[in-house]
């Protein structure tokens, strides 16, 4: 297939390109493929009015600017410029926990943290004004670009407001580590955009691609049936709007997954393709907010369960902030002895508030029970799957027979069995891990930032950085890997009960083997992710009980203040954890 790039440069490319299509089991994936082509532009490329000449280009520029963004991408630099980042997000927490602020005791702690930030700050100009030289305005094509330029343009700012204005310089540091917590969260996402320039895009221009050898390259695939070749060009002609120009990238990825339908029996999905395009298939799993949309877009017509539920755990969300009112209002009132009530009186006062608290704690618990069996397990997720067999079923029904000739029967059962099963799995998560714990993040840390504001910035950017960083990207891989291995030697087994693989115990011992490898990859990496997350939240929820400590001990708090604000910590402490 012959590939068409604005730029003059003679060299030879890979081009990677996604896209989304059904496999033989019926679940979505991406398709990624790597093809080696001789990008050989001519002297001069037209497109529609445009005419670019070779000659007017500078065939070394592109292949400087992307080396030098490979320099900044690869893992060395980019680890090491988190671990940097990292150290300036601690030193910074570490000197807002300890102080307050009237920083008259605390100059030395004051010049070290500016010290510290203004060393890392040299850093971060140098790599994204390199990123800046290499990238130009392909930064645009990137939220997260974009918003990590804005964001080391504030902690430039904050740094100078850091040394010159002393009298605010308590929140200009607290500015400056929720933008570090921001900057913690947004590089990442930064690098995978631009690890995409790496491989294709011969001087960041858009890449064109020939009608006319897609259409040749369907007959190279062997076993083809002429009728279906004949099909695929009249659906090419008709995707592309033309017979001999030019196709768009998104239009190609439509007709490739199109031409699927229509792919030899004998011919698996990456032969397939290879004859197309050389190319190399691997699958992406939903994310987060996909399994969300999903949930709600399928309780959508529940709309009375579905408001019930949100009830429920706003209430039981808002419960520990008021046992931290209480625990408050016990601690400074009812225990300290007055005129008209003695030390004994006011102790079983005390004591009985406290006893009191039970009440709400156990009618939160029978709510969201009730919310779990009733709503969530007998109304809302069993019509919503009931919803989904139906659809499924439906569109089994409509496909061509050449649907039911390219899969077998263990791919098929999938469907209706581990598939729709791992799906209720996912709509329960939504709610008790991320839904619930959210929500009780939020009620609880909004308590803090309204009684103790730097306390409550403090513990929204840790937590912030704590659930959308670390380990849990590669451990999803694994879990991901794991489900997919799982579901193919679910379909290998029930193609081996209906005899149509040969040498069945063979081939079987050796799927069983690959899965039992991705099972232990996923726990092992799940472990390590529970370990980071409860491991990191202990410790913050310890640096902040010594800092409130300290407070009291300075006379800022008092000690129902303290007993209140560790309380609320340690409850919140949980829901971040399972969020993590």
């Amino acid at each position: 297939m012959a590939i068409r790039t604005l730029s003059g440069a003679n060299v030879h490319h890979a081009a990677v390109i996604t896209f989304s299509l059904t496999t033989k089991d019926g679940r979505s994936v991406v398709m990624a493929d790597s093809v080696k082509v001789n990008l050989q532009a001519p002297e001069a490329t037209t497109y529609g009015a445009t005419t670019v000449s070779s000659k007017s280009l500078d065939g070394g520029s592109w292949a400087r600017r992307a080396g030098t963004l490979h320099v900044v991408d690869i893992r060395k630099w980019h680890y090491a410029y988190m671990a940097i980042l990292f150290v300036d997000f601690i030193a910074q927490m570490a000197f807002l926990s300890f102080v307050s602020e009237e920083l008259g005791h605390f100059e030395f702690y004051l010049r070290l943290t500016w010290a510290i930030s203004a060393s890392c700050m040299v850093l971060y100009v140098l790599d994204m004004g390199l990123r800046l030289l290499s990238l130009r305005g392909a930064m645009l094509q990137s939220f997260a670009a974009i918003l990590d330029f804005v964001v080391v343009v504030a902690l430039l700012v904050c740094l100078y407001f850091r040394y010159y204005s002393l009298h605010g310089v308590f929140w200009w540091t607290m500015a400056s580590f929720i933008l570090t917590a921001l900057h913690i969260v947004v590089k990442p996402k930064t690098r995978m955009f631009s690890k995409k320039f790496h491989k294709f895009r011969a001087g960041f221009e858009k890449i064109h691609i020939s009608v006319g050898s897609v259409r040749a390259s369907l007959y190279k695939i062997p076993g083809m049936a002429a009728d279906d070749i004949l099909t695929l060009e009249r659906k090419l002609t008709q995707i592309a709007g033309n017979a001999d120009g030019d196709i768009s990238r998104p239009k190609l990825m439509t007709f490739l997954e199109l031409a699927l339908v229509y792919r030899p029996k004998e011919c698996s999905v990456s032969e397939f393709l290879s004859y197309l395009r050389d190319l190399d298939a691997s699958t992406y799993s939903y994310g987060a907010v996909d399994v969300v949309t999903s949930t709600l877009r399928h309780w959508s017509g529940q709309t009375c369960d579905l408001l019930m539920v949100v009830v429920v755990v706003c209430v039981n969300a808002s419960i520990n902030p008021v046992q931290a009112l209480l625990l408050n209002l016990l601690a400074d009132q009812a225990f300290l002895p007055s005129s008209k009530m003695d030390q004994d009186t006011a102790l079983v006062y005390g004591v009985a508030g406290l006893l009191a608290l039970c009440i709400p704690f156990a009618l939160g618990d029978a709510m969201i029970g009730y919310v779990e069996m009733d709503i969530l397990g007998s109304k809302m997720i069993s019509k919503a799957t009931a919803q989904l067999q139906g659809d499924v079923l439906h569109t089994i029904l409509s496909q061509p027979t050449s649907f039911f000739a390219t899969r077998s029967d263990g791919d098929l059962n999938n469907l209706f069995g581990s598939d729709l099963a791992r799906v209720n799995g996912l709509w329960q998560a939504v709610f008790w891990n991320l839904i619930n714990p959210l929500v009780s993040i939020l009620f609880g840390f909004g308590y803090l930032l309204y009684a103790q504001p730097p306390l409550g910035l403090l513990a929204f950017a840790f937590a912030f950085v704590l659930v959308t960083s670390g380990p849990q990207g590669y451990a999803a891989k694994q879990s991901k890997a794991f489900g997919s291995q799982n579901a193919y030697v679910a379909s290998d087994f029930a193609n081996a009960i209906a005899c149509q693989k040969p040498t069945l115990l063979i081939k079987f011992r050796s799927v069983v083997d690959t899965l039992k490898s991705a099972q232990f990859r996923k726990d092992f990496w799940s472990g390590i992710v529970q370990i980071y997350v409860e491991s990191a939240m202990y410790v913050f929820v310890a640096v902040m009980t010594t800092s409130l400590a300290i407070q009291v001990r300075q006379g800022k708090l008092t000690s129902g203040q303290f007993f209140a604000f560790v309380t609320m910590l340690a409850r919140v402490s949980s829901p971040v954890t399972i969020l993590g």
